[in-house]
């Protein structure tokens, strides 16, 4: 471990006063929220709960892949401009994320508060910031792609016993791509965690020091090594708290879905159902700016070189 350990109550403190106080901040956490948790929140209500599925209706999932190879070229540029939408977020987002990091640096170190050269800070790291994100999501993303590679595969195969109206058998094929699946599924969430890791401590090692994405990758391993006990702790306090605010939001949104849906329909149903997308959005943009804060500060308590002088 580095030269110290985390006082965790004293941040913990600390984050919850300036995640409260300092209203300034609210804005960029939105924007990050808005990249990250509206996707989701939009999205959950319409995926299937693995326990819920059947064979029939893997035989429709099955069946469409067909229909869906039909209108290949009006799927691709449906794909094409939701990637160019939630790019356009995601680059909103991650200057928020800059401007997070800086404005705790600022509050800190006692420095003025200038929220315009906060934001153009934010704008002068979005490079780096994308290479970081490139370069630490990149084993997650051929880890996910070979995934999607092979169930393509899989479908591809189902879809050949079903095209004749038979009934759906598995052929050998399936059984061998599956194979291959499943040590891919269990490399995600390690991929996962170490990439989070990597990404909020390359983030601000870059604001802090001022060095590029690839020189912050490198140092963030080199913090890990010399504070592993304190960073591991850490995420899984952070971790514990994050998931288990989505876990509220989640079931809240749920359960308000539910009520509508059973109990109200029309216009008051719907305002309902606004209202707890409104409540969700705002419960997400405070836990972002918490975890933002908390990382910011426990990486400022454990060591890392001086930020840059004003």
């Amino acid at each position: 471990m580095g030269a110290h350990a985390l006082n965790f109550s004293k941040i913990l403190k600390q984050a919850i006063e300036i995640t409260f106080s300092r209203r300034w901040l609210w804005l960029p956490s939105f924007l990050f929220a808005l990249a990250v948790d509206v996707p989701r929140l939009l999205l959950a209500p319409f995926l299937p709960e693995p326990n819920q599925l059947n064979l029939s209706q893997l035989e429709n999932l099955i069946s469409r892949l067909g229909e869906i190879t039909q209108n290949l070229p009006t799927v691709i540029g449906g794909i094409f401009l939701l990637s160019i939408l939630l790019g356009g977020l995601w680059c909103v987002a991650t200057i928020g994320q800059a401007v997070l990091i800086d404005g705790v640096i600022a509050i800190e170190k006692n420095r003025p508060i200038d929220r315009f050269a906060h934001w153009q800070k934010g704008r002068s790291l979005l490079g780096r910031f994308v290479a970081i994100d490139t370069l630490v999501l990149f084993p997650l993303f051929i880890n996910l792609l070979l995934i999607l590679l092979l169930l393509i595969g899989m479908s591809g195969s189902l879809l050949l016993t079903v095209r004749d109206g038979s009934p759906l058998q598995i052929p050998p094929l399936v059984g061998i791509l599956g194979s291959l699946v499943f040590p891919l599924l269990c490399l995600i969430i390690p991929l996962a965690i170490l990439a989070y890791l990597y990404r909020v401590i390359a983030f601000r090692l870059a604001v802090f020091d001022e060095i590029t994405a690839w020189e912050s990758i490198k140092q963030s391993r080199q913090f890990i090594r010399e504070n592993l006990a304190s960073v591991l702790l850490w995420l899984l306090l952070l971790g514990v708290v994050s998931y288990g605010i989505n876990g509220l939001v989640l079931a809240f949104f749920g359960v308000v879905r539910f009520v509508t849906e059973s109990q109200l329909s029309g216009v008051g149903g719907l305002l309902v159902e606004l209202f707890a997308f409104v409540v969700s959005i705002v419960v997400a943009t405070f836990r972002n700016l918490f975890v933002s804060v908390c990382w910011t500060l426990g990486m400022l308590e454990l060591g890392t070189k001086k930020a840059p002088a004003e």
